[in-house]
């Protein structure tokens, strides 16, 4: 699994060995930036949540496995989180 944060720097992570839940701390590069854009290769199918300690969450899906999400940051850190909806969960 690959996890990139353009725009900020990842200054923690935290991935489950099961894939379904990813946890990042990133520091923005510069205050001026209003979002960061995560990229996340090798997840599996489906439909995942991402949500951050500021407020933000939305609901993508994610067919082929590889998700890209453009974050908004308030702050000069931030809490990312990214968690694999259940199938049996409706949307």
């Amino acid at each position: 699994m690959g996890v990139e944060v353009l725009r900020a720097h990842i200054r923690e992570a935290s991935i489950t060995a099961s894939k379904e839940w990813i946890g990042l701390v990133v520091s923005k590069s510069l205050d001026s930036i209003s979002t960061v854009i995560l990229r996340v290769k090798g997840l599996e199918s489906g439909e995942y949540l991402v949500y951050t300690d500021e407020g933000f969450s939305a609901f993508f899906s994610c067919p082929t496995g590889d998700l890209e999400v453009d974050v908004p940051v308030k702050g000069s850190e931030v809490k990312i989180s990214v968690s694999l909806v259940p199938s049996d969960h409706k949307l």
